[in-house]
């Protein structure tokens, strides 16, 4: 029996299975990708102020999301793991199988 992982949550993009629209080359749909991150992160947002408040009211969420993001760890899914099962429930990782 494999063990399931736990990831962060992402969400699918155009181009991938189950997507079938193509917006002109690479170049431009990585320009208008910047553009638009550059919008989002410009002006201030309740999402991510709620993400925010969320991560600093549960510090062992925002440490194990930490790690998954930018040390890559792998951590194993337990539904015992309260912080997993708050991560999931906010919809910041999901059960990898």
């Amino acid at each position: 029996m494999e063990i399931p992982f736990i990831s962060f949550f992402r969400e699918r993009k155009a181009g991938r299975k189950g997507y079938s629209i193509r917006f002109g080359t690479d170049e431009k749909r990585n320009a208008g990708e910047k553009l638009s991150v550059k919008a989002l992160l410009k002006e201030s947002s309740t999402l991510f102020d709620d993400i925010r408040k969320k991560l600093d009211d549960f510090p062992e969420l925002r440490k194990c999301i930490s790690g998954l993001l930018f040390d890559g760890s792998k951590i194993p899914y337990s539904r015992y793991n309260y912080i997993l099962d708050v991560g999931i429930m906010f919809g910041f990782l999901k059960e990898d199988s």
